[in-house]
């Protein structure tokens, strides 16, 4: 998967099924990406902006039941 795509993933992703799997795209792009990379800090910013909703909403739902 391109970064173009996973990017394209997280940001149209509507439901938590969704959001997991772009943010299984985005973790995959860190070890595809060269490391002189200009896309690869992109990447690992938007991975953590993914990571940091999708464990608020586990803990939101955690705190919920």
């Amino acid at each position: 998967m391109t970064f173009s795509m996973a990017a394209d993933a997280w940001k149209t992703a509507r439901n938590e099924r969704e959001q997991f799997q772009a943010l299984g795209a985005l973790r995959g792009l860190e070890g595809r990406l060269p490391a002189g990379s200009k896309l690869l800090g992109r990447a690992k910013q938007l991975a953590a902006e993914a990571e940091k909703r999708v464990g608020c909403q586990l803990a939101y739902k955690a705190k919920a039941t």
